[in-house]
């Protein structure tokens, strides 16, 4: 195997990530930069006129408002949870500017996140712009932590670099065994042994509903107990929440970091911020905060006055105000620290796992889920970390969202499989799907080695348990424009609501589509079941009884764009327990590899209609 020195490896991942994050950014630029104020918000990525209308109250010190759009009411956006947002004043003649963080979203309201340690004034006296921000904070973190990889010497992290580069493993010095888990399956038990064995690398990979979560969440438990401190990432902040609970059922007493606006209200408990409030001496840091709220109102009463006594004593008040601030700040800051330095599982994105940490704080194990969907170098930045590397996840769904064409679209774990195929471990049964869904990744993807486990559902109780509804010659053809600019399909849409009308269905379905147009003009009325439509890349790692999935492309050219990668395709088709339904044009999507083979395995199975049958 050829390898490159340890200084060339990472500055050529310095150079990809450099060509990602301006590709990143002019694609972004495209979007909000060269728009006229009209065209951001056809594209969903500004409102205006936005007012922030009262303050809102959290258990968790953070500071947050509720922002409402006045007008284009009726028209969807692309703001979600946890996204950058910039409020900037409407009127033209002031360059003022807030940023913040989007918490609870809706259609015309969201709640706006500060990032500062008071609310301006002003926010609640202008007629606002809010636009979506790129983030560059992750960028930077990156980069900075390629830089420390690339210059450690003599430390573990050192020694496990030079094992990565020359593509040699060890075995631990001293191996320790494994308890027996009945709630686990053989293979599931043989990966916990193997990775325990391992000194440096160990890559858990295996198709949807295999317990890979579970798994590493057993593993993180058999470390504790000789033991070891964990550091548990994943590359988003729903995957990490995921995992938090996870590792929460198992027992162990986890640590979320990270900002609670971009945590789901089920782990918040486990939040470091919630941990510091219920600390015995937090209320030392209340009473420094109001004594300085205190000092602060004092100096305000001589704002207009201008005698030399007044200004001597709005001088001392604010010199003591900033003191008494700075006293608050400082027992928070070791407060967060000791519940740190005393934690022996800290969950966290593998971005703020490198920028939200004490310094000095290391752990034995990073351990990162949904591998698959994280860029290497957010990997190697979280590593900085830790002392051995586990990787977790399944190279045939979902890669990284790239926006340029570099060496970054090989994943660290995929990389890793093919360098230590003898620390590798696949899982092959999985708990999800009724054998016939399974039947057609397993043999695609998974090299037939893909078994189904007691509790599968094995009942046709819903017809075919994989059908696809073809739309070939009822000129139902894609669409875009209104709906943000992405593809839709308004054929599909009604066609799935005459399918409905005719069938037995499950109350627990979820609809999918990959085109966020689709799920913007479904989303306008009402669907069975108690969630709306959602995109296909939201929805991994999730699942549900049935799963109906509108490809929307339809078109003479035979173009279907990003979806020529079969992995986005695997993860919608392997959601379902119990019956998986497609709507699609087979016109459009026969020249693809992929479906065309699923297409003649579904033919075999009798699960191919033709829309037609549903059109009278």
């Amino acid at each position: 195997m050829k390898t490159l020195p340890i200084e060339d490896y990472f500055n050529n991942l310095k150079e990809d990530l450099k060509l990602e994050w301006q590709a990143e950014q002019e694609a972004f630029s495209r979007l909000l930069n060269q728009r006229s104020l009209r065209d951001r918000i056809e594209e969903g990525i500004s409102w205006f006129p936005a007012r922030a209308r009262h303050e809102m109250y959290h258990r968790h010190a953070w500071l947050s408002v509720w922002i409402e759009r006045e007008k284009n009411l009726d028209h969807p956006h692309l703001f979600s949870k946890g996204c950058l947002l910039k409020l900037s004043a409407g009127n033209g003649k002031s360059a003022f500017e807030i940023k913040g963080i989007a918490g609870r979203v809706e259609s015309n309201g969201l709640e706006f996140c500060y990032l500062g340690k008071a609310l301006p004034e002003a926010i609640f006296e202008e007629d606002w712009v809010l636009d979506l921000q790129p983030d560059e904070t992750s960028y930077k973190a990156m980069l900075n932590g390629l830089e420390v990889v690339k210059k450690e010497r003599n430390s573990p992290l050192a020694d496990l670099v030079q094992s990565w580069i020359r593509g040699m493993r060890h075995d631990e010095r001293e191996p320790v065994r494994a308890k027996a888990h009945p709630e686990l399956n053989a293979g599931q038990q043989e990966a916990i042994q193997l990775a325990l064995n391992q000194q440096d690398f160990f890559f858990l990979h295996g198709p949807p509903g295999t317990g890979k979560t579970t798994t590493l969440a057993m593993l993180a438990w058999e470390m504790v107990r000789h033991n070891k401190t964990i550091l548990a990432t994943a590359s988003s902040n729903a995957a990490a929440d995921n995992l938090a609970a996870q590792l929460q059922k198992m027992g162990l007493d986890p640590v979320r970091i990270g900002h609670p606006i971009r945590m789901s209200e089920g782990v918040r408990s486990l939040s470091l911020d919630h941990r510091i409030q219920a600390h015995p001496r937090y209320s030392e840091v209340v009473d420094y905060q109001k004594r300085s709220r205190s000092a602060w109102q004092e100096a305000d009463k001589y704002r207009r006055s201008f005698g030399e006594r007044e200004r001597e004593e709005r001088s001392t008040a604010k010199q003591e105000a900033r003191m008494l601030q700075e006293e608050a700040d400082a027992m928070e800051d070791f407060l967060r620290d000791s519940i740190l330095e005393q934690a022996r599982v800290v969950v966290a994105t593998l971005i703020s796992a490198q920028t939200a940490l004490p310094s000095k704080l290391r752990f034995d194990m990073l351990m990162v889920d949904e591998a698959a969907q994280a860029l290497e170098p957010a990997i190697w930045t979280a590593l900085t970390r830790a002392r051995k590397l586990c990787l977790t996840g399944d190279p045939f769904q979902l890669p990284p969202t790239l926006h340029a064409q570099t060496g970054l679209k090989t994943t660290l774990l995929e990389k890793g499989l093919g360098r230590f195929p003898g620390a590798s471990c696949m899982l092959q049964t999985q708990y999800r799907m009724h054998p016939s869904i399974m039947e057609f990744p397993s043999a695609y993807f998974y090299g037939n080695k893909l078994l189904a486990g007691k509790g599968v559902p094995l009942n046709a109780e819903f017809g075919a348990p994989v059908e696809f509804l073809d739309t070939a010659g009822t000129g139902y053809d894609e669409a875009t424009g209104k709906y943000g600019k992405s593809h839709h399909n308004l054929g599909e849409r009604e066609l799935i609501r005459r399918w409905l009308e005719k069938q037995d269905f499950p109350d627990n379905l979820v609809f999918l589509s990959p085109y966020r147009g689709q799920v913007d003009l479904a989303n306008q009325e009402t669907w069975p079941g108690s969630r709306p439509w959602s995109s296909i890349d939201a929805f991994q790692g999730q699942e549900a009884d049935m799963v109906v999935v509108s490809l929307v492309r339809s078109n003479p050219q035979q173009e279907y764009g990003f979806l020529a990668d079969s992995r986005r395709l695997n993860v919608a088709f392997t959601r379902a327990r119990k019956k998986l339904l497609v709507v699609g044009d087979s016109a459009t999507w026969g020249s693809d590899a992929f479906f065309s083979a699923w297409l003649t395995w579904v033919e075999s199975q009798g699960g191919y209609k033709s829309a037609w049958d549903y059109l009278y």
